[in-house]
This record gives C-alpha cells, sequence and structure tokens, in this order.
C-alpha cells in the first residue's frame, strides 16, 4: 500500500519524532561515556546498505577519540537471514567488530538524533572514509572475485549509470530520464566507452536503457527490485542476496571509467571505494550531508569537465 507506505516512511523521518525519539539513547551513551565504560554502537534500523555503510564511517570517524568506543556493528535485519540476531557486517567483509555482549554496552543506532543533537559527519570527506572503511574492515574476497570476473567478461571501459527511485523521492528531487540519457551520450562520445553499466532498482528505467543503447547496457541479474513505490531493501525476499547484490553494485560501480548517478548512498559508495572515480551528479538531496556534500561538489558538469577525462 504505497499510500500508507509513504505516510509511515514521512513519519520516520521527521525531525521531532527522531529527536525525541532518540532522547532516551542519547542519555544513557552520556551516561556510559561519563563513566568510561566500553561500548559498541549498533546500527540497528531497517536502512538501505549503502547507509548502513555511510552510518558506520560516520561513526567511526564520531567516536574515534573516545577510549571506551569498540566499534560499530549492524544489526540492520534485511541483509541477514536470521535477522537482528546477526552482526550483519560479518556476512560480507572481514576484520569487524563482534557484537560484544556482556563486555561492553550495546548502545543501538537508528538515526543521529539517537547519538547527538548535532550533526553527525559535518567535516568527513570522502578520502577519510575511505581510509576508515579500509582500516576497519575487508571486503570478503569472493565478492571482490565475482566484481573482477563480471567486469573482465562484460565492462571493459564501460561508464556507470545508478538510478535509485522507489522512496527515494523523500530524500531527493526527482531525475528525468531523458536529461540523464542526454548527459550518458556526452558521456559515451567523450570517452568512447563501449558499454553501460545500469544499475537500478527500477524495471522502468532499465527498460528505458535498454530502449535508447540495447545491447551496450550491461547489467548484474537482481532479484530484487522496488515494488510499487517500495524500496527493493524492503521487499520481501532472501535477505542476504539483496546484500550480495547491494555489495556487488558497489564494486562494479567503483570500476568504471566514470559514474553519473542520482542521490544514494549505495552510488555514493563506489566514489569511497574509489575516491579517484569521476562523477556526474544527477539531482539534489534535501538535505546535504555526507556523502553527497563533496560529492556535489567536485561533480563534473561540463563538456570541458568530461573532455579532462580522457
Amino acid at each position: 500500500m504505497p499510500t500508507l507506505f509513504d505516510s509511515l516512511l514521512s513519519l520516520r523521518h521527521g525531525q521531532t519524532m527522531r529527536v525525541l525519539g532518540g532522547a532516551g539513547n542519547r542519555f544513557a551513551l552520556q551516561r556510559l561515556t561519563a563513566a568510561k565504560k566500553p561500548f559498541c554502537v549498533d546500527i540497528s534500523s531497517k536502512m538501505g546498505f549503502g547507509a548502513t555503510l555511510s552510518n558506520a564511517v560516520v561513526l567511526l570517524d564520531h567516536f574515534q577519540t573516545l577510549a571506551g568506543f569498540r566499534g560499530v556493528c549492524s544489526s540492520n535485519p534485511l541483509y541477514s537471514d536470521r535477522g537482528a540476531s546477526q552482526n550483519i557486517l560479518e556476512l560480507y567483509f572481514d576484520g569487524v567488530t563482534a557484537r560484544q555482549e556482556g563486555s561492553c554496552a550495546i548502545v543501538n543506532f537508528r538515526n543521529p538524533y539517537d547519538i547527538s543533537l548535532r550533526r553527525l559527519g559535518r567535516s568527513l570527506t570522502i578520502e577519510r572514509a575511505h581510509e576508515l572503511f579500509n582500516l576497519h574492515f575487508r571486503i570478503k574476497p569472493e565478492f571482490i572475485e565475482e566484481a573482477r570476473v563480471f567486469h573482465s567478461e562484460n565492462l571493459g571501459n564501460a561508464i556507470g549509470v545508478h538510478f535509485r527511485g522507489s522512496d527515494k523521492r523523500f530524500e531527493a528531487t526527482a531525475v528525468d530520464w531523458n536529461d540523464l540519457t542526454k548527459i550518458v551520450d556526452k558521456c559515451l562520445d567523450f570517452t568512447a566507452s563501449d558499454h553501460v553499466f545500469t544499475a537500478t532498482d527500477e524495471s522502468g528505467f532499465m527498460n528505458h536503457m535498454l530502449q535508447r543503447y540495447g545491447s551496450r547496457v550491461k547489467a548484474i541479474d537482481c532479484q530484487y527490485l522496488s515494488k510499487e513505490g517500495v524500496g527493493a531493501h524492503f521487499v520481501g525476499g532472501g535477505a542476504f542476496e539483496k546484500g550480495r547484490e547491494a555489495l556487488l553494485t558497489i564494486l562494479l560501480l567503483s570500476m568504471c571509467k566514470l559514474c553519473v548517478r542520482g542521490v544514494s548512498h549505495l552510488s555514493a559508495w563506489a566514489k569511497i571505494l574509489n575516491p579517484t572515480l569521476p562523477i556526474i551528479m544527477i539531482g539534489r538531496p534535501f538535505e546535504i550531508e555526507f556523502p553527497e556534500r563533496e560529492i556535489m561538489e567536485t561533480s563534473v558538469d561540463s563538456a570541458s569537465g568530461l573532455m579532462r577525462l580522457v
């Protein structure tokens, strides 16, 4: 029921509700830090895969100098077939923080207001996020190998395109598909790329790209797409497989010659994994914060900018 989903999502994202809902968590965190007790922050909210990673590095940056901080974990149930009983980060990455019940306190994180009334990540850069991620996480070899094989067999010097539809309408301006493909046309002209790696949660957008570019479009065979305006990560199905598809998409976008993208934590992580990846930004977030702030500032936005890529 899209109307009900929209209402619930709007309520969830409302600042007043988040501030009030986080009061108890902020108080508990203050008591822990004042007592200098060890704690781990658990990203427990149902959020997208990219958003989970973004919040992980924001929290690592925010607490990095605090003696009691032991790291981050995530019981986000959307990406584990065992639900909230498992740290999902352990499924996709090596070297991650274990959930340390008993050895330290667990602080639940659903949104930044659970931690502070001040905005988190204000000074966090793409380069620093890249460093923090590599310091605390290692992508499991099987995912890297899967992306490497797909890239070598299908992409070559492809440009990447990422369009995130569905519930993104609550967070960013709408992207006109024809405007996006006009930019893709210019990218193909200037870069002499053979293929367009297309990642999207919208079957309609994929069909639009196929009609325009035909066999030049390359994509992974995703089982999970948005449905009636509901994000793909909220659609029922195999939780681990959703995470695998998300991580593979991030890796493949990071391997492209450049990336044309709308607002999304998922494709932002292609830039965080590969800070030298040129980005052409389409659309604008309603709240400009990490990681979109710096990506927007450095976005290639002209023909002359494209020419410098070749």
